[in-house]
Order: structure tokens, then sequence, then C-alpha cells
């Protein structure tokens, strides 16, 4: 008997991606993908998710200005830089930190 999944219904990993709607939930369909294919090297998910982490820490601390430098850790294959830049813009902003520039 064949146990594999059958082809119709895999769900690629670009709907996946695109289906997130917190990191959390990015974060674990990173971690079962285990790795990503860039253009030109493969990220390993945990590097990934780091970057996006990197990122999520500076927004909230009100460093808009070098957000985008961390996701620059973060491939684009399958739409995760934009759904992590996405993710990352709806955390609040804690104003502890806005109130100390």
């Amino acid at each position: 008997m064949n146990h594999e999944t059958p082809e119709a219904l895999r769900i690629e990993p670009e709907y996946r991606i695109r289906g997130c709607n917190t990191l959390e939930e990015l974060y674990f369909v990173l971690r079962d993908l285990g790795e990503v294919q860039g253009m030109n090297r493969t990220y390993p998910a945990e590097k990934i998710i780091t970057s996006i982490q990197s990122a999520a820490d500076r927004h909230q601390k009100g460093l808009e200005s070098v957000v985008e430098e961390a996701l620059e850790g973060v491939t684009r294959t399958f739409g995760i830089r934009d759904k992590a830049r996405e993710l990352v813009s709806k955390l609040p902003v804690d104003t502890y930190y806005s109130r100390q520039e």
C-alpha cells in the first residue's frame, strides 16, 4: 500500500507562508520546512527565524531604520521576506524604547 500523500493534497510552501497570521505560525511553517532553497544558497529555517526575530525586536524598539537590514537575512523564496515584513509591522512598538531617541 502506498502511504505517500497524494500530490493534490500537498499544500505548497508558498500558500502555507501566505496563510500565516502571526510570527509564531510563520516560525512553525519554517521549522516544518527545515530549510529553504533560495536563488544562490540554502537557508536553514533557524537562521531565517533568527533574522525575523531580530527584525521584530528592532521594530518593537522603534528602530525602523534598521528593520530592513535584519530582513536582508530572510530569503524572498515563497514570499517569506514579504510575509515576515508584514507580520513584524503589526507588532506593537514599546513606548519605553521609542521615547529614548
